[in-house]
């Protein structure tokens, strides 16, 4: 299966690749039997899997709404499954910090995850970091520089292999919820902790001073930790 020249992801907005490559060939590829299943494929990355993955970027519908129209999926190569034309699909996501670069070959998807912040899950058994790297020849239409080694706790970069169009929705499901709410990094945790125990203790003894001073810490720091805290 041919390969990219270059890993540089240049490549159209997807519905100007939809346009392009199926539809001005329509009489041509209609014929096959992937067809509906490839233009399908195609809506579901457009349409549903878009709205899904950007729906944290306002809570204004019309905002929503011109941000998947600013920033749509774009197909940054191509590949052939049953004889249908098919992208490899790119999302850039600036509000999370997260690109993710897909495929689907009517048998698996593979998708690569590259986010700016560490990705801990949980997954709930969707992924598994017991995988293997996924081999360049079994990633149709990526260039082997878009592949990662397989996910573990704290990953920023990983690739996958996800089956089923459920699999692939509950998995983005769970990343973009995680990549939304506040991150602390470890000596923040350990810090809060240490607080939270002197808050117990201080309360336990009945030192209202104390509960006092330490509340007032606690409330300082957690105006702090939207988006990220860095201790």
């Amino acid at each position: 299966m041919p390969v990219p020249d270059t890993p540089d992801r240049e490549g159209p907005p997807l519905q100007e690749w939809f346009r392009e490559r199926i539809l001005n060939r329509e009489d041509e590829l209609k014929r096959l039997y992937a067809y509906k299943a490839g233009c399908n494929q195609i809506m579901f990355v457009r349409d549903d899997v878009h709205q899904l993955v950007a729906r944290h970027v306002s809570d204004d519908p019309e905002e929503r709404y011109t941000f998947r129209r600013t920033f749509p999926p774009r197909a940054i190569s191509s590949h052939t499954s049953k004889s249908m034309p098919l992208p490899v699909y790119e999302i850039e996501l600036a509000h999370l910090g997260l690109r993710l670069t897909m495929r689907n070959n009517f048998y698996n998807w593979v998708v690569t995850v590259e986010s700016e912040r560490p990705v801990t899950g949980p997954f709930y058994g969707l992924i598994r970091p017991d995988e293997t790297k996924i081999p360049h020849y079994y990633a149709e239409g990526f260039h082997p520089d878009w592949l990662f080694d397989p996910w573990t706790s704290g990953a920023k970069k990983f690739s996958t292999f996800l089956y089923g169009e459920h699999t692939l929705w509950a998995f983005l499901m769970l990343l973009t919820e995680h990549l939304r709410r506040p991150y602390l990094s470890e000596e923040c945790r350990l810090y809060l902790q240490r607080a939270a125990n002197d808050l117990d203790c201080a309360v336990q003894l009945g030192g209202g001073d104390e509960i006092a001073e330490i509340e007032a810490r606690l409330d300082s720091l957690a105006g702090d930790v939207y988006p990220i805290v860095k201790c």
